[in-house]
């Protein structure tokens, strides 16, 4: 679960929260202290780099759970499997200003547009060289 805290965390900021997880690392001492002081894990990491976290508050919390030194006390993967984060958005609503004609299924009328099945190597081409050509 520590990895993959890790990995997600990775792949979400564009940075590794560590370098290693050992006393070694300045940021993990830290990281203990504020942990054992009930602080945020990701927010401490974020304040280690001073960038402001734009982690949304499910991936926070499940990070926060994830990332946890204490292996006692760290998320285990059934908790994570079942975390808000992973459930997915919230359904989409319309926008406000279509709420007088809101009838229950705003979406009814709306088709998924059609998947292209075949491709005109010559429109192709044609569009590729069009483009080409603005770049210049």
């Amino acid at each position: 679960v520590w990895s993959l805290g890790v990995c997600i965390f990775a792949m979400a900021s564009g940075f590794f929260p560590l370098e290693v997880a050992h006393e070694k690392d300045w940021r993990f001492s830290r990281l203990v202290a504020a942990q054992l002081a009930g602080f945020s894990t990701v927010h401490t990491i974020f304040s280690f780099y001073e960038r402001e976290c734009h982690f949304s508050p499910p991936l926070v919390e499940v990070l926060d759970g994830m990332l946890l030194v204490d292996p006692l006390r760290r998320l285990q993967l059934h908790q994570v499997e079942s975390c808000a984060w992973l459930a997915g958005p919230p359904p989409l609503r319309p926008p406000a200003c279509f709420a007088a004609f809101d009838d229950g299924g705003w979406y009814k009328g709306l088709a998924p547009a059609p998947l292209a099945t075949t491709v005109d190597i010559d429109l192709l081409e044609a569009a590729l060289s069009a483009e080409a050509a603005m770049a210049c």
